[in-house]
């Protein structure tokens, strides 16, 4: 509370009112006020607790009205869920609107539902879920988002869940939750050993679901690149390639061919392999385990051998049943 008090002092909010502060920044971008915003903002000056919710949904604030509303998120510190759905927000309005979110351990839920933002964007808002915790949900339905990294975005989502869900039983008296996220995202050391039919079987489940595999490279390159330059160095590979294979109990490449595999997408020498570079070498490296993996097809058996036939003794057996046929029926005269 009191850290949120010296803050809004800090930036001049703690005598106005959501409302002023909106008016004002329109004022100073010289852009429309928006009529939704007009109504459900607080106008009495230090109300800022008011601002629970704010639904902005299909309002198309443009972006010099957007610039505008991140005037009032900043301050909001009480805000709990933040809808923006198909407002024509981009990278650039996530580059406004993420690091207004900086201080707000209240916020719930973000709906960015509709809007074109893409992989800078997705990037932004990854790295804000890694730093408020308090984020449980992001909706990113139609949106210009990878699906493999809004899958990663949703897996750090969970883990908000599961931390958030933990909170509330200890302080309940309760237990820990079980976790739920994918055993992919899950694991990092102590993997079991290498088993032939268990490590070809997994990776043939990997490699056959559509997108699993793009999605595990993308985690595996996401948690290597640990100073977020958006690329890999020969160790942080390393590092990648290592975990992936612990996690699907395939045997690691020996350090030699890591090495030539790196070098020989490094073409352009700079030391360095990026995150499509990385799915691409990792699909092959997967491809190729999977054909030295693969079982060997059992011996094929040899076809059972007849006894052999006494044809002197199936003559005289079937000898009467000739003469029967030949006396009766005049088709055979002799045999």
């Amino acid at each position: 509370i009191f850290f949120r008090i010296d803050e809004a002092h800090a930036l001049g909010f703690e005598m106005s009112s959501p409302l002023d502060v909106y008016t004002q920044a329109c004022e100073e971008l010289g852009c429309k006020k928006n009529s939704q915003l007009l109504r459900v903002l607080v106008a009495k000056p230090g109300q800022w607790q008011l601002l629970v919710e704010l639904n902005l949904n299909y309002n198309l604030v443009g972006r010099r009205g957007f610039e505008a509303v991140c005037k009032v998120i900043k301050p909001a510190f009480d805000l709990v869920r933040l809808y923006l759905a198909n407002n024509g927000l981009d990278d650039g309005s996530m580059l406004l609107l993420v690091p207004q979110l900086t201080n707000h351990k209240k916020l719930s839920l973000l709906d960015l539902s509709g809007n074109p933002i893409r992989r800078k964007g997705g990037k932004l808002l990854l790295k804000m879920v890694k730093e408020i915790k308090s984020i449980q949900t992001i909706l990113l339905d139609n949106t210009l988002i990878l699906p493999t990294l809004q899958s990663i975005i949703h897996c750090h989502l969970e883990e908000n869940q599961a931390a958030v869900q933990q909170a509330r039983e200890e302080a309940t008296g309760g237990g820990p939750p079980s976790s739920s996220l994918p055993a992919i995202a899950a694991a990092s050391q102590g993997y079991p050993p290498v088993d032939s039919y268990n490590a070809f079987q997994n990776l043939t489940q990997v490699l056959r679901k559509p997108g699993l595999l793009e999605m595990v490279a993308r985690q595996a390159f996401e948690k290597a690149d640990v100073d977020e330059t958006d690329s890999l160095g020969l160790r942080q590979f390393c590092a990648a390639v290592e975990d992936i294979c612990g996690s699907l109990a395939l045997p690691v490449p020996e350090p030699h061919d890591l090495d030539e595999m790196f070098y020989v997408i490094d073409s352009d020498g700079s030391g360095t392999m990026s995150e499509d570079e990385f799915v691409n070498v990792l699909q092959g490296l997967l491809l190729r385990k999977q054909r030295q993996l693969r079982p060997a097809p059992p011996p094929r058996q040899p076809a059972p051998s007849l006894p052999p036939v006494d044809l002197e003794a199936l003559n005289k057996k079937l000898q009467p049943v000739f003469e029967h046929i030949s006396l009766n029926y005049g088709m055979l005269d002799q045999v």
